[in-house]
């Protein structure tokens, strides 16, 4: 089954370090329009914090961020477009997410393993990666069975796998520190060696840390991936 490839990478200019009281937090759009009956390219959805209409029309795989903003907690709730800003009733919250003082975040509109529409919020991984060497997180956040995550140079060549995290289901981040350089990424279904998705080759480079994302659904062929370079946050 061909697998659509959405790469949206941000290559993110260095921020200045988090004060004392503030976070950094990235909002990603992560449902794809196939997954949501009668939705129109892209899927346009409005996001309000507490209440005021924040982030107006955002786009499946746009990336927000990162936002410096006060230590607390924020009712996040995410809207279909109406006739104005976040006038209609949310599909997703209002959510209560924490964002704590020095950290950095992710809060990913996605779906659930059965296909509800939710969001998420992962922190972010941002020490040093080990010399020479680049970091892949990949956080499951599809609808989609318990996966198997390779990050290999010849998929279906065992010696060849550089990195291999399995059984990761909906919600679940798994971290693979690799050798920073071209690299094949493949989704199998747990336990499976037949590739739900890729394999697709990565640019990778050493000292780099990286996230993706895996989103959509794969009963839906809408499986596919936003990834984030976030090594200038460091």
């Amino acid at each position: 089954m061909k697998k659509a490839l959405l790469f949206v990478v941000l290559m993110s200019a260095a921020a200045p370090v988090a004060a004392q009281n503030t976070a950094e937090v990235f909002v990603v759009h992560g449902i794809p329009a196939a997954d949501v009956a009668g939705a129109p390219s892209g899927l346009p959805v409005d996001v309000s914090i507490g209440g005021a209409c924040a982030l107006p029309n955002l786009t499946f795989g746009q990336i927000i961020g990162p936002l410096h903003v006060p230590a607390g907690t924020y009712a996040v709730a995410v809207h279909f477009p109406a006739t104005g800003r976040c006038t209609s009733p949310p599909v997703i919250g209002p959510a209560q997410v924490p964002l704590n003082a020095g950290e950095n975040a992710t809060v990913l509109a996605h779906l659930t393993g059965s296909g509800g529409l939710t969001a998420s919020k992962f922190v972010n991984n941002l020490t040093p990666t080990p010399a020479g060497r680049a970091r892949a997180t990949v956080v499951h956040a599809a609808n989609a069975p318990a996966v198997d995550l390779y990050l290999t140079t010849q998929f279906g060549n065992m010696t060849a796998t550089r990195g291999l995290a399995t059984s990761v289901v909906n919600g679940e981040t798994a971290t693979v520190p690799v050798a920073g350089a071209s690299t094949q990424f493949a989704i199998t279904a747990a336990g499976s060696t037949v590739a739900a998705y890729g394999p697709s080759t990565l640019g990778l480079q050493p000292n780099k840390a990286y996230l993706f994302y895996v989103v959509g659904s794969l009963a839906n062929n809408s499986l596919g991936v936003i990834a984030k370079d976030v090594s200038e946050l460091k």
